[in-house]
């Protein structure tokens, strides 16, 4: 079952939880997770734009 889609740039992320995920709050630890990770990428993207074109 997939458990979260994220469209980050032009890449879809999607989770699986293929029985790795038991409980709600493993799943949520994995979002939360996730999201940091997909943050971090949208920051530094961010940045990375933001130095170029100043």
């Amino acid at each position: 079952m997939v458990i979260f889609e994220m469209k980050i740039g032009n890449t879809i992320v999607r989770g699986h939880d293929d029985c790795v995920v038991r409980t709600a709050a493993e799943r949520q630890e994995i979002l939360d997770n996730v999201g940091r990770i997909a943050a971090g990428i949208y920051h530094d993207k961010e940045k990375k734009q933001k130095e170029g074109t100043g």
